[in-house]
């Protein structure tokens, strides 16, 4: 864990003026809660926070976990710095297990949400790409469309999806690859929230 420590005491100005300070007003609050990330950090499986820093993947991570402490009604943040005044703190709140189960549900539920809609634009996406001279061969997009539909939708595989549209192996791939890569391209930002937000489920 003492990288880790290491890591976040290195970039503290970066995670101090490009998350925290945005999101807490409150210059004293927003300092505590920079030190309070030590000991959410220190509850995760060290193993799997390693594997993350060795992928240079910690710093989306820990801005996850920065935006989902800050914005939980059961965080630890909200009940130190956050409680309305007269209300009673208890502080067996912080430790329920139920408190992750409940932010690893909801986290689920996004996820869910976030690759179903970006499944609907890729394949709105797939029909506007199709090109004129392919519009007249094949009415609305047809070819490109349905050869990602089987692909990617059904589940097929290269040579099962040959055999079924007697197309050759080499012309699935080719299409199915130019049209994955051009996807990988135009909704880079949307896969690259999914992928932040599954890191972050892996590890609660």
């Amino acid at each position: 864990m003492e990288l880790i420590f290491k890591w976040l005491v290195q970039n503290k100005a970066e995670l101090m003026n490009k998350f925290i300070y945005k999101m807490i007003s409150n210059k004293r609050d927003a300092e505590d809660f920079y030190q309070d990330l030590f000991i959410i950090m220190s509850s995760k499986d060290e193993e799997k926070l390693l594997k993350i820093y060795n992928a240079n993947e910690l710093m989306p991570y820990v801005y996850i976990i920065i935006k989902n402490n800050l914005k939980s009604a059961t965080s630890r943040f909200h009940y130190t710095y956050k409680k309305p005044i007269g209300s009673e703190y208890k502080s067996e709140l912080d430790f329920r297990p139920s408190v992750d189960n409940t932010i690893k549900n909801t986290l689920l539920e996004e996820i869910d949400s976030d690759f179903g809609k970006l499944l609907e634009d890729i394949y709105k996406y797939v029909a506007l790409q199709t090109s004129s001279k392919q519009l007249k061969k094949y009415p609305k997009g047809f070819y490109e469309t349905k050869i990602f539909e089987y692909y990617y939708k059904d589940n097929n595989t290269h040579r099962g999806l040959s055999k079924l549209l007697d197309i050759p192996t080499t012309s699935i791939y080719h299409t199915v690859k130019k049209t994955t890569d051009k996807i990988l391209v135009v909704f880079a930002s949307e896969i690259e929230n999914i992928k932040n937000k599954l890191i972050y489920y892996n590890t609660l």
